[in-house]
């Protein structure tokens, strides 16, 4: 239920947020707007509003909206409202109109991350924790405790920064440098030998494949909290248990607990607690959990939180260096995404692994908001983001399909034949059906395996 609520409050806002930059343009330039709707299908509310009597609707389907405008080529035009019609304006005035869309979804995405940076947004420092044997990170010679300072000189302050910039390296085909800190201040630079293809890179974890393993706390193994009705909770575990061993193998820190519960997956657990005095043994089953991605049976630790402020890092900003943080992010993103898509219209990635549908998107959403505001509000920014790119793609039907048809009207002078336009919307449409295609077989692949 919370990855539906949570996949329709996504779409409806960014939505309503693409629209209005159609709407907001259209009206300023003089065209007349006769219909705002969000959603698609017979209308659940609409009210009229303004000297223009603009119908806002609210429709059932949530996949999207649109702004419907005065036009002569889809309805009588009264004479005297002909100028306003979208279909007379010149050329520059509908570019305008149309490109606003995605580009207050850009704007979104600035503030949308300008507002998390100005809060402050808490992430995981780039600090190494295990290094796998004869993995390319122990060939680099990289070392437990070292922090990772940048990558292909550019600077990284967190482990998302990191893994972002070695996604871009990898899909540029140039080779990894990471520059690496040691606590005596002591810098390296090593290249990671790291042999993926693009299609590779997406699947899995791709630290586990460089051979690190995030930084972390030595958080001993005493429970503070038991999840309601979860298989911990059903065995009767308590607050204040310490694990002393799961299935014969001693416990030690808290690190220990997560992966001996995903190692054995649903089998069951013979689960060792220290209960004041008393040692007390629990037969435990753990459950998949979708939120998490991962097997668990309903605990969380108590720690201390100076435990973290070493392996914790919060950006924060004023106004202006916020904004600009916002714009860099929301550049960065762009470029990662265009570089995917280059990569999947090449094939060198499959469009089945790579694109999601509405079902991946709702369980982001659904794992985002549960994280809690600003990772929502990240992933409102991403999504918007993505929205523009999408949109500005040169597919007719989109908005980048139209801005190429004045393009091209542009370049002959003239508007372009209505057997051409019809051509290239018959293309268009068999374009997005061929992607919706690929989202909805990654979807049923991701579900069933």
């Amino acid at each position: 239920m919370i990855e539906i609520i949570s996949f329709i409050l996504t779409i409806v806002i960014l939505v309503i947020v693409h629209e209005w930059g159609h709407y907001i343009v259209a009206k300023k330039l003089g065209v007349k707007i006769l219909r705002f709707s969000v959603g698609f299908g017979t209308p659940i509310w609409t009210k009229k509003l303004g000297a223009d009597e603009t119908e806002f609707v609210l429709a059932p389907i949530p996949l999207g909206g649109y702004v419907k405008m005065l036009d002569e080529r889809e309805g009588e035009v009264p004479p005297d409202q002909a100028h306003r019609a979208f279909n007379r304006q010149n050329l520059w005035v509908r570019s305008a109109i149309v490109f606003a869309g995605p580009g207050i979804n850009f704007v979104f995405a600035i503030l949308a991350f300008a507002a998390m940076f100005m809060v402050g947004m808490p992430a995981l420092k780039p600090i190494i924790g295990n290094v796998t044997k004869d993995s390319p990170a122990a060939l680099a010679s990289i070392k437990f405790d070292e922090t990772i300072i940048s990558v292909n000189e550019e600077p990284v302050k967190s482990w998302d920064q990191v893994i972002q910039k070695t996604v871009t390296v990898i899909l540029d085909g140039q080779p990894i440098v990471w520059e690496t800190e040691d606590n005596r201040a002591y810098k390296q630079k090593v290249t990671l030998k790291l042999m993926l293809t693009a299609d590779e890179l997406t699947q899995g974890d791709l630290l586990e494949k460089i051979g690190v393993h995030r930084g972390s706390p030595k958080i001993p193994p005493i429970l503070a909290e038991i999840t309601p009705q979860s298989p911990a909770f059903k065995a009767d575990l308590r607050a204040q248990d310490t694990i002393l061993a799961i299935n014969d193998t001693p416990v030690k820190i808290w690190e220990d607990v997560g992966k001996l519960i995903n190692e054995n997956k649903e089998n069951s657990l013979n689960i060792k607690v220290l209960r004041g005095s008393q040692t007390l043994e629990f037969k435990i089953t753990p459950e998949y959990s979708e939120q998490s991605k991962r097997y668990v049976i309903g605990i969380k630790p108590a720690h201390d939180p100076k435990l973290f402020e070493r392996y914790m890092e919060t950006e924060q900003y004023g106004i202006v260096a916020a904004l600009q943080k916002g714009a860099e992010k929301t550049w960065e993103i762009t470029v990662l995404t265009l570089k995917v898509l280059a990569k999947l219209l090449t094939l060198e990635m499959s469009p089945t692994k790579n694109l999601g549908g509405p079902v991946t998107m709702a369980q982001q959403a659904g794992a985002a908001f549960n994280q809690g505001g600003l990772i929502f509000l990240y992933f409102l920014g991403f999504v918007s983001a993505n929205l523009a790119i999408f949109n500005l793609l040169p597919v007719p039907i989109l908005d980048g399909g139209h801005l190429l048809t004045y393009a091209l009207e542009a370049i002959k002078g003239s508007p372009l034949s209505e057997t051409t336009l019809d051509i290239m919307q018959k293309a268009g449409l068999s374009v997005i059906a061929l992607l919706f295609s690929f989202a909805i077989l990654g979807d049923v692949t991701r579900l069933f395996g």
